[in-house]
């Protein structure tokens, strides 16, 4: 009899430990999916940052395009500046011809006012080519801020 209370134990032990494996597996099982979820969700959230990063850039190349379509115009318009300027110096040298003339008082009125011009449109072009260059360098600081190679974007 007493074996048979021995017995009687040592099924309820093994019972009890088994009860207990199978809570043990099932938290491990619980785990290995919380950790699974967990990689999925690290993964998903690399490549969320990763399409950010790429979206920014995106942005960031069309803004120096913009930038540099801009700067192209401001380069033109001062080119074509210089060009009238050159003219009106042609002009000039052309009027003051004519004043050397005696008598050619008009024409030294007409030769005050293209200097004048050609002092205005000089200044212009001054400005207009300072713009250009200040614009070329704010692109290259921020090219160079947001690490990109100024040199591949600049016209």
């Amino acid at each position: 009899m007493e074996d048979y209370k021995v017995l009687g134990r040592r099924e309820e032990e093994v019972a009890r430990l088994r009860a207990e494996a199978e809570e043990l597996v099932k938290v491990a099982h619980a785990g290995t999916e919380q950790l699974e979820n967990d990689r999925a969700a690290l993964e998903k959230q690399k490549q969320t940052e990763e399409w950010v990063a790429t979206a920014e850039l995106k942005q960031e190349l069309t803004n120096a395009k913009a930038a540099n379509a801009a700067m192209g115009k401001e380069k033109a318009a001062a080119e074509a500046i210089a060009v009238k300027a050159v003219e009106a110096e042609a002009r000039l040298a052309k009027a003051l011809e004519g004043a050397k003339e005696p008598g050619a008082r008009a024409a030294k009125v007409e030769v005050q006012t293209r200097e004048a011009q050609l002092a205005e449109i000089t200044a212009r072009v001054t400005v207009a080519e300072k713009r250009a260059n200040d614009a070329v360098e704010i692109v290259k600081v921020i090219m160079v801020i947001r690490g990109c190679n100024p040199v591949l974007v600049i016209v």
